[in-house]
């Protein structure tokens, strides 16, 4: 991983004493990006900044790479898998000088022109400089996975791997592009598919295209773009049986997984306990030790994250560092706005946190690892989301739900249509008028689906992956986004989808078929990272870091002129303390985006000085090793979170009654010490607290009241952490109390 900025002067030679200066600022701004060294190269119309991480041969890699005859000049960031197979194929038979991966691009340029990536299996970013056709070319590899932002008015071209560097020249704009952000779905959350190109959110700038080549000349700024890669989704019929898709996708890769472990320096993992990440342990962990990297939260404790985690880490023999995140640990306010500014989005929150923080103790624990493999990108196009669209109801209803995202999405396209389907109305009409009415039928609601995936990938995943490595001075690397693996789960054909492509069939059963991890880590359940079941101990953290210091972080993000006048200050207070009266309520994530749009606009007024990663202070861990015991290791931290199984039973806590209510009509009281604590509107809860008589397990009430548990807990948790219920587990003739942390008990008779 490196960081690349530069700048091209239109039809002129330019002046190159503020072309240096331009460039080291710009580098100095990607320093956290490439820390190992920097290179400026300035011609007077073409300038380069480079900033390099060294991975792949760290003494003679270095960059810029210039062909034998001068006239092709070379910056990239990522890396060229393939290369040798390459280079091997060459008509020249080009001699490589050094041992960079990224060197055979120059060669492949010179000898296809602009077909030079068509081959290539990898993620990069390149800015080539032809002087022969006086061109330079800015791209970027199929999906993403790396960046590259530009800015071109009619004198100049600037370009950069993070929007921050752009700012550093003076006629960039600096400035939100607020209508843009808040009607962009990812921003704003709407129930819908959205696959339109995506936007930076700032004005003036852009991204490349994935899979693109964007050209510009120097001599006049024309632009000129060749698409040399398009996701094809529509499935093809084929001779494939199901079994050879399996047997094609585990090969496939096993070959990627192996790909990226290329490096000569250590390589980590974020192990998170599902079978993404789980399976690329299994296979990386094959090439010798490979430290792994887990968030312990209260929410990964609840939802077997952290214990699944270990016990994958256990099996392989790796070991696992498991970063604790217990309650006292909430981000400061310098730390959050340093972690928005490094994002260069207000798509920030407990993920990016959580992640930036494991990255940053691996590398402070770690100081040769440079390279983290991830799971990410394996839901997007295996099926991941089905369960979990379908509420649990199997394919056919997961289509069902496909289809209504697109009905959403079609009625912002035909207004004139769009009260028919309110929600308050039932919907008397068929999805053909919205079509007759001029929106455009979808005749594959699933490729939509994955086109949209494909675009959440590039506004949201890689962005985000990118930021909280790179921030580190770690290159982040994702196996599932080879693009043999993505173009072979999106053409699989009709008849196979429901049998591969439900909760990612075909990657488990490839993982079963191999051996590769046993069926209960392999076919275990999707989990969210952070949300789903105690979910609420997350949101609480959050929930504090606004509210620190009277609210700090609400002020910075209100005082800025654009945002006073575009955001709601009171409504976002109003909101920040309801949620802290309950933190279950799910409109953190839009709090959050929005307090962080208000914090970078704020931020463009005065631009902060270059980030530089805390390498003390690290967030702590616990280091399990092949034996350890990781209930053991959990003894005395302060986690949240309360352990409930069908054997425990609910009591209510001393000075604690039910009261039956008039107002409102049908309501009950949880009176605590003569206060009224929660009004209990709710069913399903409400029978649940009249039935509790410390003696029946929950599994009972449950099964008792014919209700699922997941539909009471929300309503269980908020009780417990305000103490006005307890859990009860039997101990012999006594009862111990279940508390927040597992392994303290207080015993009563």
């Amino acid at each position: 991983m490196c960081g690349l900025g530069g700048r091209v002067f239109f039809g002129r030679d330019g002046d190159s004493n503020v072309g240096d200066s331009l460039l080291e600022k710009m580098a100095a701004v990607l320093a956290h990006r490439g820390p190992d060294e920097t290179v400026i190269l300035n011609s007077g119309a073409v300038g380069f900044a480079f900033t390099r991480l060294s991975l792949v041969d760290p003494e003679g890699g270095g960059q810029p790479i210039k062909s034998p005859d001068g006239s092709v000049i070379l910056i990239a960031n990522g890396e060229i898998y393939n290369h040798e197979e390459l280079a091997k194929g060459l008509r020249s038979k080009a001699v490589m000088t050094g041992g960079s991966d990224c060197e055979v691009l120059v060669h492949l340029y010179q000898e296809r022109g602009n077909d030079f990536l068509n081959d290539v299996r990898g993620m990069f970013s390149i800015a080539l400089w032809d002087r022969s056709r006086n061109v330079v070319l800015l791209a970027r590899d199929r999906f993403g996975i790396k960046p590259m932002y530009y800015n071109v008015n009619r004198d100049r071209l600037i370009f950069a791997s993070e929007i921050k560097a752009l700012f550093e020249d003076g006629t960039c704009p600096r400035a939100i592009a607020w209508e843009a952000v808040v009607a962009d779905q990812a921003f704003n959350g709407a129930t819908r598919m959205d696959d339109s190109p995506v936007d930076t959110w700032f004005q003036g700038i852009e991204s490349v295209t994935p899979g693109t080549i964007r050209q510009f000349s120097v001599e006049d700024g024309r632009r000129k773009d060749h698409r040399y890669w398009e996701l094809q989704v529509d499935p093809q019929p084929g001779p494939c049986t199901r079994d050879d898709l399996i047997e094609q996708y585990g090969s496939t890769l096993e070959e990627s997984v192996a790909d990226c472990l290329m490096a000569d320096v250590e390589i980590g993992l974020l192990l998170s306990g599902g079978v993404d990440s789980s399976v690329i342990a299994a296979l990386a962990g094959k090439a010798g030790s490979l430290h792994t990297f887990t968030a312990l939260t209260g929410t990964t404790r609840i939802n077997g994250d952290a214990e699944f985690a270990h016990r994958t880490a256990k099996m392989l023999g790796v070991p696992n560092h498991q970063v604790i995140f217990d309650k006292s640990r909430v981000p400061t306010v310098d730390e959050w706005k340093n972690l928005v500014w490094l994002m260069d989005s207000p798509l920030c929150g407990p993920e990016q946190f959580y992640k930036y923080e494991m990255h940053r103790y691996a590398r402070g624990t770690r100081p040769d690892l440079k390279a983290m493999l991830l799971g990410a990108a394996s839901d997007e196009f295996n099926g991941g989301y089905s369960d979990v669209l379908s509420r649990g109801r199997g394919w056919d209803a997961f289509f069902g739900s496909l289809t209504w995202l697109d009905t959403e999405k079609a009625l912002s396209e035909s207004p004139a249509t769009s009260a028919w389907w309110a929600q308050d109305r039932p919907r008397l009409f068929s999805r053909n008028l919205i079509d007759h009415c001029g929106s455009t039928p979808t005749t594959d609601v699933y490729s939509r689906f994955l086109r949209w995936q494909q675009r959440d990938i590039d506004r949201y995943n890689c962005w985000h992956e990118d930021r909280t490595a790179a921030g580190n001075g770690i290159e982040a690397r994702v196996p599932f986004l080879d693009h043999r693996l993505v173009e072979l789960s999106c053409r699989i054909p009709r008849n196979h989808r429901a049998s591969l492509l439900w909760d990612k069939t075909i990657l488990r059963e490839a993982v079963v078929r191999r051996g590769w991890l046993p069926d209960d880590i392999a076919n275990r359940p999707k989990v969210p990272f952070y949300e789903g079941r105690g979910v609420r101990h997350t949101h609480a953290t959050f929930v504090r870091m606004l509210a620190q210091n009277d609210a700090e972080l609400l002020n910075l993000a209100t005082a800025g002129t654009r945002a006073k006048e575009f955001i709601d200050a009171d409504q976002i207070r109003d909101t920040v303390k309801s949620l802290q009266r309950d933190p279950g309520l799910g409109s953190l994530e839009l709090v959050l985006r929005v307090v962080n749009l208000g914090l970078l606009d704020a931020m463009l007024d005065e631009l902060p000085p270059p980030l530089v990663a805390d390498k003390g202070n690290l967030t702590p861990a616990i280091s399990i090793g092949e034996t350890g015991s990781i209930q053991r290791e959990l003894q005395g931290r302060n986690l949240e979170g309360f352990d409930v199984c069908p054997d425990c039973v609910p009591a209510l806590t001393e000075g604690t009654m039910v009261v039956r209510a008039d107002s409102p009509p049908g309501a009950t009281l949880l009176i605590s010490h003569g206060s009224v604590r929660f009004v209990v509107e709710d069913e399903a809860w409400r029978e649940m607290l009249r039935a509790v008589d410390g003696r029946t397990p929950i599994g009972e009430l449950v099964e008792r009241g014919g209700v699922p548990f997941a539909q009471i807990e929300p309503s269980l948790d908020v009780a417990l952490e305000a103490g006005v219920v307890q859990l009860l587990t039997c101990e012999g003739d006594q009862h111990a109390v279940v508390t927040p942390r597992s392994d303290k008990r207080e015993l009563v008779g």
